[in-house]
């Protein structure tokens, strides 16, 4: 059970922990559930979250390189005392943006939480994966200019052609490498990711490479 900042702009969501994170770990090997009991948001926070996690003796080592077929695009407004009218003008720009259809837009209200706040979500799923965006509200910026701002990061990482999104493919190192290796593509690497594959690297018997094979779309590849 851990509690805190469920949906913070410094750190992974919620959601995208469920979406996107658990997935694969799941494909590793990995025996997890995590359930959000409860959403906390910056700065107040008092979230929820409740993770089992069993043995786990043999672990596979995946290769996520090749996208697979579209099946959609799905985008959230989450509000926590706030006007609903915020979220309704983020999913107009996140239409017309990223062409995302009416019944995928979705506009959700946490009445339980601390504080307010305000997080913009958009899952896009390729093959059987999905790459989790977010956004977050802040005071002083408006509604469009956070829609206008994931906007970007989204359609960046559809112009890739990778498979695993800059915010994703450091904290698959870890795992990939208990494992003894594994592989994915990815947007140009981060500096978590960089400086998480040079830490690995001196305490694992596994060697960690990156490649460019296109305009920002990279493979990184474990091997022990």
């Amino acid at each position: 059970r851990i509690e805190g900042g469920t949906h913070n702009p410094l750190a992974p969501s919620a959601d995208f922990i469920a979406a996107s994170w658990m997935p694969r770990m799941r494909e590793i090997g990995i025996d997890i559930d995590v359930e959000l009991v409860r959403h906390g948001f910056a700065p107040a926070g008092g979230g929820v979250l409740q993770a089992r996690i069993g043995a786990s003796p043999l672990l596979g080592q995946p290769t996520w390189c090749e996208r697979g077929s579209p099946f959609g695009m799905s985008a959230t407004a989450l509000l926590s005392g706030l006007s609903s009218a915020i979220g309704r003008r983020e999913l107009a720009v996140l239409r017309e943006n990223l062409g995302i259809d009416e019944g995928a837009l979705h506009l959700r209200s946490e009445r339980n939480g601390l504080g307010p706040g305000n997080v913009l979500l958009v899952n896009a799923g390729f093959g059987e994966h999905v790459s989790t965006f977010a956004g977050h509200g802040a005071r002083g910026v408006t509604a469009e200019v956070v829609a206008g701002r994931l906007s970007g990061d989204v359609q960046r990482f559809l112009a890739s052609g990778a498979v695993i999104e800059e915010h994703l493919s450091d904290q698959l190192l870890l795992p990939l490498a208990l494992a003894g290796g594994g592989a994915f593509t990815t947007t140009a690497p981060s500096e978590p990711l960089r400086s998480n594959a040079a830490l690995i690297e001196k305490f694992l018997a596994i060697e960690i490479g990156c490649e460019e094979l296109a305009s920002n779309c990279w493979r990184v590849t474990l091997s022990s």
